[in-house]
């Protein structure tokens, strides 16, 4: 349409000269007589007149044309921002709402009329101003377009959330605008909020689940151990039964043998040639033999009654065993019970605490005797070989609610970082010959979840300590 009207400015402007060219012309006649050339240029003039005259009436009507051309795209514009499905807003730089449509008067539940002239942050939720000035800012001085999420803030104090596009517009009196459209996503949001929810709670179940499998495996794994364990424990026993059957009746056969021999020999010549002295050395040995067989079927034989069972005398059976190997590799056994403020010697059967009948605890003997076992064998192993006097001292104290066993020795100690890795199944650091790593293990599975009790480990300045706190309990209480 500009174009249009330059153009018709100029036809004008030419048409003036033309004007003032024949009225120049027409004085000229009346002033002097009239000859061929003056006619010859009348002719021309009027000529050229008609010619400018028909073209301005040409483009007078493509002008109109245009106009109304115009006016209908205007009309058309017009009912396409008021009728489009997404909120358009024209905003100045200062963020005055120029121009609303339809749908985003909808959106904000006010008239559209009474939405022109308003700044937009009244429609924005405070924590979405800074973003709409930032965008605006961007879009102003690099003249492309953003897109960004709003949060519109309505009046009945409930929150719509839109997907906002900004871009810069040109209107008709050459200032710079921008539009802005704004789409409801409010339904999309609230799905997603849905959707993380719901991930979140699937999320938590699968920790659950992964949780749940954990423990159970651990426990399957557990009870695998301990069937194992008490499988091997009982064959042990049934191997040790086998045995003391046999060399049962042998030793007696023996014990009889020495003593028919020296019966009907002269005390004379028994004493002369030192068969008394060997006659006792003799029948001391089928004795110890005897008595060892005893202490193993022991070790293997449940000796808890009423489901009790007493702490000192699984100790003394368990230690027993242990005697030849404590002497062999010069290992000394130190025993403390401090329960009775008073010491004794494991080995020395006819000496007894005073708190000895006193230190009873719920279970099974035999399971107790293991964890002994484990925890003697360790420094025994690292002892062995060596030149150093190994020494393993176990006390027993007896506190107000627990029986507390500690095993300490002098070997080195634990070098392993966490100390409680040595617990875990399968960890050792012995040969694989020596060891399969679940002594510790299950000594800790048999304190913690079968006697309910408390088994840990700690380094001293000279070796390791084992500790374990039974739950007491006192005959007749």
């Amino acid at each position: 349409m500009m174009n249009g009207n330059k153009q018709l400015n100029e036809k004008q402007k030419k048409l003036e000269i033309l004007r003032k060219r024949a009225e120049a012309l027409v004085d000229s006649q009346n002033t002097s007589d009239t000859d061929k050339d003056a006619a010859f240029e009348q002719k021309k003039l009027v000529h050229e007149l008609l010619t400018y005259q028909t073209e301005l009436e040409l483009q007078f009507e493509e002008l109109l044309t245009s106009q109304d051309d115009l006016f209908k795209e205007k009309e058309n514009f017009s009912r396409l921002f008021n009728d489009a499905p997404v909120g358009y807003l024209i905003i100045d730089s200062k963020c005055v709402i120029k121009k609303s449509n339809r749908e985003f008067s909808d959106m904000v539940d006010i008239d559209m009329l009474k939405v022109c002239g308003k700044p937009l942050v009244v429609f924005i939720s405070s924590t979405c101003h800074a973003q709409l000035f930032d965008s605006l800012h961007t879009v102003s001085k690099n003249l492309t377009y953003e897109k960004f999420e709003l949060e519109l803030k309505l009046r009945d104090n409930t929150n719509k959330w839109v997907q906002c596009e900004l871009k810069p517009y040109m209107a008709d009196d050459d200032n710079v605008y921008f539009l802005l459209a704004l789409m409801d996503i409010t339904n999309i949001k609230s799905m997603e909020d849905e959707l993380l929810q719901k991930n979140m709670k699937l999320s938590d179940m699968n920790m659950f689940l992964e949780k749940r499998v954990s423990d159970e495996t651990e426990k399957r794994l557990k009870n695998e151990y301990m069937l194992f364990e008490n499988k091997r424990f009982s064959d042990m026993g049934m191997m040790i039964n086998a045995i003391a059957h046999q060399w049962r009746q042998p030793l007696n056969v023996l014990n009889l043998i020495i003593q028919d021999m020296l019966m009907d020999m002269p005390e004379d010549i028994k004493s002369k040639n030192g068969h008394d002295e060997n006659e006792h050395i003799a029948l001391k040995t089928v004795s110890y033999m005897s008595d060892t067989i005893d202490d193993f079927l022991s070790f293997f034989r449940d000796n808890s009654t009423d489901g009790c069972f007493n702490i000192i005398e699984s100790l003394m059976s368990t230690l027993s065993l242990l005697d030849a190997r404590l002497k062999k590799n010069h290992v000394e056994l130190q025993m403390n019970c401090k329960c009775g403020e008073s010491t004794f010697d494991f080995l020395d059967k006819q000496s007894k605490p005073k708190c000895i009948d006193t230190l009873n605890v719920k279970g099974s003997s035999s399971k107790l005797k293991q964890v002994i076992m484990n925890l003697i064998q360790n420094p025994l192993d690292l002892f062995e070989g060596t030149r150093n006097q190994g020494i393993i001292k176990v006390s027993v104290e007896l506190e107000k609610h627990h029986i507390s066993i500690a095993v300490e020795d002098n070997a080195g100690g634990i070098k392993v970082d966490p100390i409680s890795k040595i617990f875990d199944p399968y960890f050792t650091t012995k040969h694989k010959s020596q060891g399969t790593g679940i002594g510790l293990y299950m000594s800790k599975v048999i304190i913690e979840d079968y006697f309910k009790g408390i088994l840990t480990a700690m380094n001293t300045s000279v070796g390791a300590k084992f500790i374990i706190r039974l739950p007491i309990n006192i005959k007749g209480s």
